[in-house]
């Protein structure tokens, strides 16, 4: 796609080709011309499927290996943004509109995040306490421990705490249950 894009050059529209041409017949020609582009999920068997497992997986490195290497968060927020401009280019030039689906969720995406950030927790609270000096050898483990069961204590009292529907949302959902 990104050689199609270097290969692709708009059309301009001059005032010879409008001559005599009404903009119905204008319109008709740009719909057929748009109609013939290539799909957006050809070639690709699950389609968007792949951008997001494609995010999830980056996302795991950031999270997982960022402490290991400073440069990794910038590498990929550059990376994102030139895969963006991929992207806008390959929707808007070079394939037809893709069919609108919508969802209630992200699905197991959602799953795979969290799972990820939990570990990611782990392995970057591990690697600051197994190679930081201040804990001393023998205190590493038991900081390491304390560190976590801080955590997850810290954790549980957030998710208690704020609601993961927010009271609007709920009253104008209650609301349509009314009514409906």
């Amino acid at each position: 796609p990104f050689l199609q894009f270097i290969r692709y050059k708009p059309k301009k529209i001059d005032k010879d080709t409008t001559k005599g041409h009404s903009q119905e017949v204008i319109l008709k020609k740009k719909i057929h011309s748009e109609y013939h582009k290539a799909s957006y999920d050809d070639g690709e068997i699950n389609g968007v499927i792949d951008e997001y497992m494609e995010m999830v997986i980056q996302y795991g490195f950031v999270a997982l290996f960022s402490i290991a290497f400073a440069l990794i968060p910038l590498i990929y927020h550059l990376s994102n943004y030139l895969e963006m401009v991929i992207d806008r280019s390959k929707l808007l030039y070079m394939t037809r509109r893709p069919i609108q689906q919508s969802a209630k969720t992200h699905g197991v995406f959602s799953v795979l995040i969290e799972g990820i950030s939990f570990f990611a927790v782990f392995s970057n609270l591990a690697i600051i306490c197994f190679t930081a000096d201040s804990f001393g050898n023998e205190n590493q483990f038991v900081g390491f421990l304390w560190i976590n069961i801080s955590f997850f204590i810290v954790r549980y009292f957030i998710q208690e705490i704020i609601p993961n529907e927010p009271e609007l949302a709920l009253n104008i959902r209650n609301r349509h249950k009314v009514v409906v």
